[in-house]
């Protein structure tokens, strides 16, 4: 399995967390850019094609925490917080909606291939679309701004 520096920083974290009980790792901006690599048909910062899934690295990483730890979760930065603009859809609700898909595709890869529990989804605030379409039994919403009605005006 390669390694990056992402990857360090992914079995860094874990270490650091040693005898805790719940132990996550990714989160923030810095892995927004794994993330942003993961889904295709995104150049110089637009969407510019209907978005495909390249799970590879996400999922090595996922592969790389569990074996560090067991029912270990992934912290991802919310679609939107990838300021990736539409190039595509010009519909903000498509647009959204795209990008909510492919993310429950990835976090399906994440759990399935690579063996995480669950994933926690940080942002400043959330769209109505990415409250509606992305939690689930192990997926997370957390608002960094600590208000638990966190939504996003279009």
């Amino acid at each position: 399995m390669g390694c990056d520096l992402l990857s360090f920083k992914v079995e860094r974290s874990l270490r650091d967390q040693a005898g805790l009980d719940r132990l996550a790792y990714g989160g923030g901006m810095y892995y927004a850019d794994r993330v942003r690599d993961s889904v295709g048909g995104i150049r110089s910062g637009f969407l510019r094609e209907e978005p495909w899934m390249s799970p590879e690295s996400l999922r090595d990483d996922a592969s790389r925490a569990v074996a560090c730890s067991k029912k270990v979760w992934a912290v991802l930065p919310s679609p939107l917080q990838l300021k990736v603009e539409d190039g595509i859809f010009h519909d903000r609700e498509d647009y959204e909606s795209s990008l909510c898909n492919i993310y429950c595709l990835l976090m399906r890869e994440m759990r399935d291939a690579g063996g995480v529990y669950g994933t926690v989804i940080i942002g400043e605030q959330f769209s109505a679309l990415e409250r509606e379409l992305l939690p689930g039994r192990r997926v997370l919403l957390h608002a960094l701004s600590g208000n638990t009605r966190a939504c996003r005006d279009s």
